[in-house]
């Protein structure tokens, strides 16, 4: 799930993602978080996940734990907090 440097080469790599993905899904819907969406994307990630959690550390806890050391392959993850105003 690490970055392409060209579109043909994240299309070869597809079926790896898609894996990667049923990996990511699985793996969050055996915590705490609650993930409302997950898909594939083209650009600077390979998957977009939306998901909740009680509190922000917990969510931190589980990406760090789970996905970031948990799943072979991820090079990178970034975590957005979405506001009400």
């Amino acid at each position: 799930m690490g970055r392409c440097p060209n579109i043909s080469q994240a299309i070869q790599e597809l079926p790896l993602a898609e894996s990667k993905l049923v990996e990511l899904k699985a793996t969050l819907e055996n915590t705490s978080v609650k993930v409302a969406d997950i898909n594939l994307v083209f650009g600077q990630w390979a998957a977009i996940a939306i998901a909740e959690a009680k509190t922000l550390f917990e969510l931190s806890r589980i990406i760090i734990s789970e996905v970031a050391l948990g799943i072979q392959g991820v090079q990178d993850t970034t975590t957005l907090v979405q506001g009400e105003l």
